[in-house]
């Protein structure tokens, strides 16, 4: 799976873009994504130091139920991307990440 084409590149967004990109290339050059997944899920979510995106793979997906993103079938070892800043800080202005 090629991560690279999941993404597109946009002016305002280079840096977080490159970041994310940097981060698919460092997973897919260590790990091989087993064939049996079906669906990738990223998600962001906030920690005490700012901000993290993960990523997992699950065997199955639903399009009308949302719980196939709660398996986590493949998880890479390089899971998370951490964007470091204040807590209120936006990620995607990619200033300080």
């Amino acid at each position: 799976m090629n991560f690279k084409r999941l993404f597109k590149r946009s002016e305002s967004k280079i840096e977080v873009s490159d970041a994310v990109s940097q981060w698919f290339s460092a997973i897919e050059s260590k790990e091989t994504i087993p064939s049996s997944i079906k669906a990738i899920n990223i998600g962001l979510f906030e920690s005490d130091g700012g901000y993290c995106a993960y990523i997992s793979g699950a065997e199955q997906y639903d399009e009308n139920d949302d719980d196939w993103a709660c398996e986590s079938d493949f998880t890479p070892n390089e899971k998370y991307l951490h964007f470091i800043g204040e807590k209120n800080m936006n990620p995607l202005n990619g200033k300080n990440f």
